[in-house]
């Protein structure tokens, strides 16, 4: 029988669920998944405004923002704009936020603290171009939190 990339899938799929029931038991992959599944009870959707901010802002599509690993301009600048404009604009913890993106909550801290950094200090004409880019991207927030009025 020849193996379909599903089978593939399936396959790692079921053999990380063995792992991490064999690691934290049955109760806790239960609760994980279902924490994953539901965004750990916490709103997602101002979250997602940010997201859809920054892409705009930067004009990156999501998979560019949220996988990406460029280091360095423009999805740099743009994933630390969105770790810091969740954490200020909408207070979510580093650790919802790293839920929501899979990420590690130590490297989400690193990457706002840098960004905090440099909206604070901004020593050369690059520095400056980001502060505009992250006052945009607070513009773009609150004119996507207003509600639209229908027009009949």
């Amino acid at each position: 029988m020849r193996k379909t990339n599903t089978h593939r899938l399936l396959h790692k799929l079921f053999n990380a669920l063995s792992h991490a029931i064999d690691d934290i038991g049955y109760a806790n992959t239960i609760q994980v998944l279902n924490n994953t599944r539901t965004g750990g009870g916490t709103n997602m959707d101002n979250f997602n405004i940010c997201i859809t901010a920054v892409m705009q802002t930067f004009q990156i599509s999501k998979p560019e923002l949220l996988q990406g690993t460029q280091k360095k301009y423009p999805r740099k600048y743009a994933f630390g704009i969105l770790i810091y404009l969740a954490k200020t604009e909408f207070n979510y913890s580093l650790s919802e936020i790293g839920r929501f993106l899979n990420k590690d909550r130590s490297n989400l801290s690193r990457i706002k603290k840098e960004m905090g950094e440099k909206l604070e200090n901004h020593d050369n004409k690059f520095d400056a171009f980001i502060i505009g880019k992250y006052q945009q991207c607070r513009q773009a927030i609150h004119k996507l939190k207003q509600p639209t009025e229908i027009t009949e």
